[in-house]
């Protein structure tokens, strides 16, 4: 059937005070997630927006993956890992044993969505977790409209949906592609959460949980329903520093963003620079992302399986003494970067692009700050739904350091740190920040893009806090992005010729890329701000939510 796209009207209401802000990467959930933002607080809203975003970006993300999340309740800052785990049958070899790590059942990790979701919300939503699914429930089974980013990710990804039952009934009808404009209609997954509204026991522990298991193994998995009754949601201590006057709180490992974002900002800080995007402050940001990345290589992993020199990474002598180290002219050498190459640790390809990554940032009146990051890695994840649940899995293994010394999807070299293993996670670059000014949550803001999470979220951070631009303005300037390996530096169309010119004359290899998509959410002089990233090819408008 189709029907036209909608067109969404903003109303501000004046007359009421603001109650707060929703940014995501998709209207309906931008929509959707700010009644529920008018009627309950960040936490509410922050469920309801991750399973709408999970049903109108399926490609991105849903139940079937996982995430991480940095808050703010009551004045504390904390963070949540809901990271997707391995199933009690791997083993550090399991993928060198010749079993497929980005495609099929050995490529999913037991997910975690839900029940990062019900663990964020319980004792702060201040609406009953059956309200904050029942968005979700009926939009899967009443359908939507097919927006820009679902149709070319379809458009994309056309002949793995053929080739999966599960996708091709409700992506590829009949064999017919949906195109923008059309319905989609999720009836299996409507069931699925109708079940959810009551609760995490059937999907970890009842039915959900042994369908799924049963389908994994009919794919060559080896699951069992302990795999699923045993997973649990993680609470770690965020990861945090400083930068000018600001306070910088991000994800801690088993997510290498946080300590690769506090690293850069304080090799940054040192250099004595302001991010102006001249040439001196590009040139020291490039050395940053070489030191940051190659330290992410050596170290990054499972915090409950490596032990990682976090106080190390994030000391600020360390920093300083990196960004002394880095060479007045030219690219920072491969061998030199990092704290990794000052203890000889580090370990003996292009990017890829990743849809499977969705953000969104929420604020509230109260004080509140939600800032979360959902996944289920590559587009469409493993390439599988199971037709009896509607669930669509991931593939978040080839996330662990599948082969020693074999680039994963996003062209990153891991160390031993990030091998699989039984009840493991991998590691992710996944980053959702909080910045906070004189005890109050200035910035919430993360991003999707496989590495690009990480530096695109930092460059939007320095833009807005040493440029002071406003979050659509910092969203529309071209961004860099470099890693360590390999040692190319991706620049957006636009991005300062003359700077770019003259680091080449230096001895930087340059090509053009794209960026991480960004989600950014404001408090600034008693009013709510923000702005939605339009690189994945659609425009979100935000509506500030009034009483």
């Amino acid at each position: 059937m189709k029907i036209k796209f909608p067109i969404f009207l903003i109303f501000i209401l004046a007359m009421g005070p603001q109650k707060g802000i929703v940014v995501a990467d998709n209207q309906i959930a931008v929509d959707i997630g700010s009644q529920i933002l008018k009627e309950g607080n960040a936490f509410d809203a922050a469920v309801t927006t991750a399973l709408i975003l999970g049903i109108t970006h399926p490609h991105s993300s849903g139940i079937g993956g996982g995430g991480f999340v940095v808050f703010k309740n009551d004045n504390a800052i904390g963070s949540l890992d809901f990271r997707e785990m391995a199933p009690s049958s791997f083993y550090p070899e399991v993928f060198i044993d010749g079993r497929n790590s980005r495609l099929g059942a050995w490529s999913v990790g037991v997910p975690g969505e839900l029940a990062g979701l019900f663990e964020l919300h319980k004792g702060r939503g201040a609406l009953p977790w059956s309200e904050v699914v029942k968005p979700a429930t009926r939009l899967a089974e009443e359908g939507f409209v097919v927006g820009p980013v679902l149709a070319a990710a379809i458009k994309s990804n056309f002949d793995s949906i053929l080739s999966d039952p599960g996708l091709s009934v409700i992506f590829a009808p009949g064999g017919n592609m949906l195109k923008e404009g059309d319905l989609c209609q999720r009836p299996n997954l409507a069931k699925t959460l109708k079940k959810l509204e009551l609760g995490l026991a059937d999907f970890y522990s009842w039915d959900t949980a042994e369908r799924s298991v049963v389908f994994l193994n009919s794919k060559g998995g080896d699951f069992g329903l302990y795999d699923f009754e045993s997973y649990e949601t993680k609470y770690r201590k965020p990861v945090s520093g400083s930068f000018r006057d600001f306070d910088i709180y991000s994800m801690p490992p088993p997510s290498s963003g946080g300590i690769a974002i506090v690293q850069m900002l304080g090799i940054f800080e040192a250099s004595g620079l302001f991010f102006d995007r001249s040439l001196n402050a590009t040139r020291s940001f490039l050395h940053a992302m070489t030191h940051a990345f190659a330290d992410r290589a050596a170290y990054g992993g499972d915090p409950d399986f490596s032990e990682i020199p976090m106080d190390r990474l994030l000391d600020s002598s360390l920093h300083a003494t990196l960004s002394v180290w880095s060479p007045e002219k030219g690219p920072q050498p491969t061998i030199e970067a990092g704290l990794a190459s000052i203890k000889g640790d580090l370990p003996i390809v292009n990017q890829a692009d990743d849809d499977g990554t969705t953000h969104f940032s929420i604020l509230d009146k109260f004080g509140n700050a939600v800032s979360l990051t959902s996944t289920i890695n590559l587009a469409f994840g493993s390439k599988m739904m199971d037709p009896q649940t509607g669930i669509i899995f991931n593939n978040e293994m080839d996330d662990f350091a599948a082969r020693p010394g074999v680039p994963n999807a996003f062209g990153l070299i891991q160390g031993a740190a990030n091998a699989p293993n039984a009840k493991k996670r991998p590691l992710s670059s996944m980053s959702p920040t909080i910045v906070v000014s004189n005890g109050q949550v200035y910035l919430a803001l993360g991003a999707s893009g496989g590495p690009r999470i990480i530096t695109g979220t930092i460059q939007t951070l320095l833009t807005i806090l040493d440029g002071g631009l406003s979050p659509q303005d910092a969203l529309s300037l071209p961004r860099l992005h470099h890693q360590w390996l390999p040692e190319t530096v991706w620049h957006e169309q636009g991005f300062e010729p003359m700077v770019l010119a003259e680091l080449q004359s230096e001895g930087f290899l340059f090509k053009v890329g794209s960026s991480g998509v960004v989600q950014v959410a404001m408090f600034q002089d008693g009013e709510f701000k923000g702005a939605a990233d339009p690189r994945k090819g659609a425009e979100v408008n935000i509506s500030i939510v009034h009483e």
